[in-house]
């Protein structure tokens, strides 16, 4: 992707910043229109760097973005909620890394989606004040620039699209970073699918996530089981308009599924 000075100067102020909200200190940032591989942004855990979409930052000249002042940041808000969202996987996606070769990746992937709610959770624990910005994103770049009570919000979904849905929002909703009532649409739009009894066993699942050492492999990989055995065989789709801050990754690139 290309860089420019701005850019460049940039990535260098964030990192500068990040390690107050990751707590560590090793992480390197890069910033820049097509970074992120593909997403909004992503970590690297084999190489501790974050890559940060410049795209989002528009209409903001990054020469002028001061990230050390904390009201510049408004200014940017939901860019700085993906750097917030990927410092939290850097942070609490431990378990990822001892993911066994002869896992079932539809467990993994499941897994992978629980993961999004739950280092938020974990994020705002620690950092109470990160919420504001997980918001900024979520509302944002996750949702697509749409409002959660738009008609063309919840378009015919699948079971496997509700579910996907579910964990991303409704999650977010029990984690603390999202509301019921900013939610309410996309709960009713979800439960019209899934029913009410599966969207319970669905809830159950992401909140045992929660609880879930950042380290406890074995534990995400059962719940990403029990959430493919509760949502059953469906066509492999993904909603089109959703896309987090973090594709689907690998031990090597924690992007956040869409």
């Amino acid at each position: 992707f290309p860089a420019a000075p701005g850019w460049d100067a940039l990535s260098a102020a964030l990192t500068a910043e990040v390690p107050a909200i990751a707590d560590r200190d090793d992480l390197l940032v890069t910033i820049a229109p097509g970074a992120g591989q593909g997403a909004p942004a992503c970590f690297l855990p084999a190489t501790a760097m974050i890559e940060v979409d410049g795209t989002h930052l528009h209409p903001v000249d990054p020469a002028t973005a001061k990230p050390h002042r904390m009201s510049d940041r408004k200014r940017y808000a939901p860019t700085w909620g993906a750097l917030t969202h990927e410092c939290a996987h850097s942070k609490h996606t431990k378990w990822l890394a001892a993911v066994p070769n002869d896992a079932d990746p539809g467990a993994v992937d499941a897994a992978l989606l629980l993961e999004e709610p739950r280092i938020e959770r974990a994020q705002i624990h620690r950092r109470p004040d990160d919420r504001h910005w997980l918001r900024a994103c979520v509302k944002t770049i996750v949702t697509g620039g749409m409002k959660l009570d738009a008609p063309a919000f919840a378009p015919k979904m699948t079971p496997r699209d509700a579910a996907h849905t579910a964990a991303l929002f409704l999650g977010r909703t029990d984690g603390g970073i999202l509301t019921r009532t900013e939610t309410a649409p996309v709960a009713r739009a979800v439960e019209d699918v899934l029913g009410a009894e599966k969207l319970g066993k669905l809830r159950a699942v992401w909140r045992q996530a929660f609880r879930t050492a950042d380290d406890d492999t074995a534990a995400m990989i059962e719940l990403g089981r029990q959430w493919c055995d509760i949502i059953g065989p469906d066509p492999d789709t993904t909603p089109p308009h959703l896309a987090d801050p973090s594709p689907t990754p690998d031990a090597s690139c924690t992007q956040s599924p869409s």
